[in-house]
């Protein structure tokens, strides 16, 4: 198995929005989200090991090449029932100054974003490839 320590990431689309920052230890980090996903039926649980991941990740987004960040990326725990009972599911978001947060599939909805919502599945697709 192949081992990740620190990531870097810097993203820039079309120069109106960038994504920069770090995630400080990824082998930890799909640890943290693989022990989320075997616990999605306990909500503090889930909830522990989510904040253990997102304690990890260090990504703003930023626009027009701002030195100030506009929001945070980092993974939204969220409820969903299904046949048998309530499950928790993690998705990435995007986290305001305000204290609004968007899971990206709601805040990059497919008829507005289209190109950036295939560019960003591709890159995550290619990023599992990786651990495999």
């Amino acid at each position: 198995m192949k081992e990740a320590g620190q990531a870097s990431v810097s993203v820039n689309v079309l120069g109106k929005v960038q994504v920069r920052g770090t995630v400080s230890n990824i082998d930890d980090f799909i640890k943290y989200c693989n022990e989320a996903e075997d616990n999605r039926r306990d909500e503090t649980t889930f909830k522990d090991w989510i904040n253990k991941a997102n304690a990890l990740v260090d990504l703003n987004v930023y626009y027009n090449n701002s030195s100030a960040s506009s929001a945070q990326c980092k993974m939204l725990a969220s409820a969903y029932r299904a046949y048998d009972g309530t499950r928790w599911e993690a998705a990435p978001a995007l986290f305001f100054n305000d204290g609004t947060s968007y899971s990206f599939e709601s805040f990059f909805d497919e008829n507005t974003f289209r190109h950036v919502t295939d560019n960003f599945e591709t890159l995550m697709e290619d990023f599992e490839d990786l651990f495999k």
